[in-house]
């Protein structure tokens, strides 16, 4: 199936009904921006669009799939292959829905375990959190690869952020409520009496001579009292 030849004929057929892209879109109920994939090769109609897309652009579906005019001597021919061409379309499409749905799935799995797992001295919290984060960004591009590029990493960003955003806040409550070290630091201090953990949404500090629970820090002000009281220069 040659999606930029279909896309190319589309084209042609609404110009020569001097219809615009968004005559098509409010006909079909869809975006001007599908259809203007749909022209460009960048994407199909869905398979319920092409029986009314056809009766739009007067055409058939056998010529739609062709990406041209067919003739009556071409035309059982062209229909065979066609047949071929849908029938591995939709399996192609129905096997990207699974594959979406595994990943997000494994994804999610991953994260939840690794948010439930707060400890600074094991490693599998921080791969679980971190695959977890690859899964559900590959989750969301195979969603929204078809979409403006840019719109793409949009999204991806904003899907990791929120990501983060939870692993942050899970993060700050196991700190507040158990008084446990940040899992994601940067910086630890060590002096005889305190450590100091930094992190890039909160410090906590821990004093030595009174076990191993940690304490969060509160502003920058806070922050400098803590370090005069561990004695850090």
């Amino acid at each position: 199936m040659n999606q930029e030849k279909i896309g190319k004929f589309i084209s042609k057929k609404r110009k020569e009904k001097n219809m615009t892209q968004a005559d098509i879109a409010e006909k079909l109920g869809v975006s001007n921006r599908a259809v203007s994939k749909w022209e460009n090769g960048l994407n199909m109609p869905d398979l319920s669009l092409f029986k009314p897309l056809c009766e739009i652009l007067d055409i058939s579906i056998n010529e739609l799939m062709s990406g041209e005019e067919v003739n009556s001597g071409e035309y059982q021919k062209k229909l065979e292959e066609n047949i071929i061409n849908i029938t591995e379309y939709k399996a192609k499409k129905e096997k990207d829905i699974i594959v979406f749905f595994i990943y997000l799935i494994v994804g999610i799995v991953l994260f939840l375990i690794g948010i439930s797992s707060h400890s600074a001295n094991a490693y599998f919290p921080y791969i679980f959190e971190i695959s977890s984060i690859i899964f559900l960004l590959v989750a969301t591009y195979r969603l929204s690869k078809n979409l403006n590029k840019f719109l793409n990493i949009g999204i991806l960003i904003l899907v990791f952020i929120f990501l983060f955003s939870i692993i942050k806040h899970v993060d700050i409550e196991m700190m507040n409520t158990s008084h446990l070290p940040p899992k994601y630091y940067y910086k630890k201090i060590v002096t005889d009496k305190c450590t100091i953990y930094k992190s890039l949404y909160q410090s906590g500090y821990q004093n030595n001579d009174y076990g191993k629970e940690v304490y969060l820090i509160i502003g920058s002000d806070e922050y400098e009292k803590v370090l005069k009281t561990c004695n850090y220069k």
